[in-house]
Order: C-alpha cells, then structure tokens, then sequence
C-alpha cells in the first residue's frame, strides 16, 4: 500500500513539474472530428462555396490572414480556378454551433486530404449580444479553420480553440500557435 502511495505521489510530482515548466499546447490533435494532418501544410488551398456572401469572405479572407501570419509552417491559399475540394462558406442552422468544420483523410491513414470551415449564418443573423458581430465571426472563423488545420479543441481560456466561450480575437493566440507546431513541426 506504501509503494502505491509513493508511485502516485512521484506521477503527480512529474505532472506538475511537465505541465509547470514544459512547453506545452493544448490544442493539439484530437477525437472532437478531426483525422489528421496535412502532408504540405505550407500549401493548403481553400475555395468558397459559390453562394457565400461576399461579407462572410472577407471574414474567411481575415482569418486567413491570421493563420498565414503565425510563426508556423501553415499556409493557406485561395483557389480562385475554383478546382479546389477545400470549401470555405456558410450554412443555416437551428441551434448553438456558430460554425463547424470537418476533416477528411485518405483512407486508413492520418493525412487530410480535403475539408471544410463554415460559419452559421442563421445563428450571426440572430445574435444580439453586447459584442463585436465581426470580430465574433472572425474568431469562429479562426476557430474553424483551425480544425481545418488539424487542431482539436484547447482547455486554455482564452484561445482561439477554446471551444466554451464567446471571443473577439482576431488572431490566433499563443496556445493555439503552440498547437499547430506541435502538430506540423
């Protein structure tokens, strides 16, 4: 019973000291929906669905831009040929989500090969909270493509995955970099 005693106390000794002065991530890879990674991460292309209203491009296009300026190896780029099965949009839905996204990889391995980042325009439409409209969609739309990416949800508050929360960052945050170069190192 002593040596048990002792065993747990040293795995709690080494869980403090790895989580007190490791570098560490939370957003890392999970089951939430996501799959995998992707094989050039440096050149992910993304087309919008044909009726995304041009404000919600400009809300991608902005999110866009805050992952391309992370000090990461994550570079995404819009297929204007529109050849790409990378579909960034919006869709109407009854409920909660302020977006969704989905991963999917080549069969029996861990490597995306398509997915998509959607905002809920019915929810937006229907938001009257006391903050910033735009900024709230430029965060769900960072959140979103960050599971694009391959990041799963982050138990740091605040962060850009943090899945529980209403935020206004309109850029990625230190965890959330942490997490794409844990996943694309």
């Amino acid at each position: 019973m002593l040596k048990k005693a002792k065993v747990l106390h040293a795995l709690v000794f080494v869980s403090v000291f790895f989580f007190t002065f490791g570098s560490y991530a939370f957003a890392y890879n999970n089951a939430d929906n996501m799959c995998g990674t992707w094989s050039s991460p440096g050149s992910i292309d993304y087309r919008f669905i044909t009726d995304t209203p041009s404000d919600y491009r400009t809300i991608f296009g902005t999110a866009v831009v805050g992952w391309n300026n992370t000090p990461t190896k994550i570079n995404l780029y819009h297929d204007y040929s529109e050849k790409s099965f990378n579909l960034f949009g919006i869709y109407n839905e009854e409920g909660s989500n302020m977006g969704r996204a989905f991963l999917y990889c080549t069969i029996f391995t861990s490597k995306a090969n398509n997915g998509t980042a959607g905002l809920n325009n019915l929810w937006f439409y229907n938001y009257s909270g006391s903050l910033n409209k735009t900024n709230l969609q430029i965060n769900t739309a960072l959140h979103e493509i960050g599971h694009f990416i391959g990041l799963g949800h982050s138990t740091v508050s605040p962060t850009v995955m943090w899945a529980t929360g209403l935020y206004t960052d309109t850029v990625p945050l230190q965890d959330d970099i942490n997490g794409v170069n844990a996943l694309y190192p």
